[in-house]
């Protein structure tokens, strides 16, 4: 699996070091587990009606529709694996929470888990979309609909889709702005962002491909940069999206405050995506 990361450190220190504080690490990552991969739809695509919370609709010919919460699902799932499984065959599934992350995924499939529970990863979304980090960070609030795999031995959803089709990331940041926060206070800048996803947006200063880590530098200001950067280990999609992205032209990276200290050549940010569509 692919992890990304985004840094902050001063121009003159700025190296590939400094990626070293956030290295990969696939035994912590959600898609560590494996999951089905993305498969052709063979229900009515996931735009079914939404139905009253926790009741069953359908339309003239299309599949019923649930809506609730992912902590509802994950409670019903641990609760009764095959029940669950029996209420909501061939159902689209309306699911809101919390983003608790987004991935590229293993074998380039984009995922986008949400808090469920007490579980570490909670409900698992493979998205249709290629990449649904540049509509949704960690922590914000979405409701996404999908359906349950015939068997599922993890808590997953195939097919998913943004129930607003209007979909937009809940934060938003131009790299200077970051830059100019983190110069003027580190401590409460890493306050201020803990456990947030955002996207980045800057010019590209530079790009390196070194050892089979891709390193991209987007300008902040004239002493602090945003390097965003990702592993040997990464995705083919990952590394071709990273490609796209030119010098002297903007970027737009989704990302994550590291926590802990901040330290002068730490990662800062984490788990940083390209935007390329």
């Amino acid at each position: 699996m692919s992890r990304t990361r985004l840094a902050l450190v001063p121009v003159l220190l700025l190296s590939v070091l400094s990626l070293i504080g956030c290295r990969d690490n696939p035994s912590a990552s959600p898609s560590a587990r494996t999951l089905p991969k993305r498969e052709a739809t063979e229900t009515a695509a996931p735009s079914a009606p939404t139905a009253t919370h926790g009741a069953p609709s359908s339309g003239a010919s299309g599949p019923s529709s649930f809506a609730l919460s992912a902590d509802e699902l994950f409670q019903q799932f641990e609760k009764d694996k095959k029940g669950t499984r029996a209420k909501y065959a061939r159902a689209i599934l309306e699911v809101s929470g919390e983003v608790r992350d987004v991935d590229d995924g293993p074998g380039d499939s984009p995922q986008i888990y949400l808090k469920a529970g007490k579980d570490i990863i909670g409900l698992t979304c493979l998205m249709k979309e290629n990449e649904p980090w540049g509509k949704a960070t960690a922590g914000q609030k979405v409701k996404l609909r999908g359906r349950l795999p015939p068997e599922p031995f993890a808590l997953a959803l195939l097919d998913c889709e943004f129930s607003d089709p209007e979909q937009k990331p809940a934060l938003v940041l131009k790299a200077e702005e970051v830059a100019k926060e983190f110069m003027a206070d580190p401590e409460a800048t890493q306050t201020k962002y803990a456990k947030k996803g955002m996207v980045i947006t800057g010019e590209v200063l530079k790009k390196v491909v070194e050892d089979g880590r891709h390193t991209l530098t987007l300008k902040g200001t004239d002493k602090i940069s945003v390097t965003c950067g990702i592993g040997s280990s990464a995705s083919d999609a990952s590394k071709r999206r990273f490609d796209k992205l030119e010098v002297g032209k903007q970027a737009k990276i989704n990302g994550q405050l590291e926590p802990g200290p901040l330290l002068v050549g730490k990662s800062l940010l984490c788990m940083c995506l390209p935007i390329t569509e």
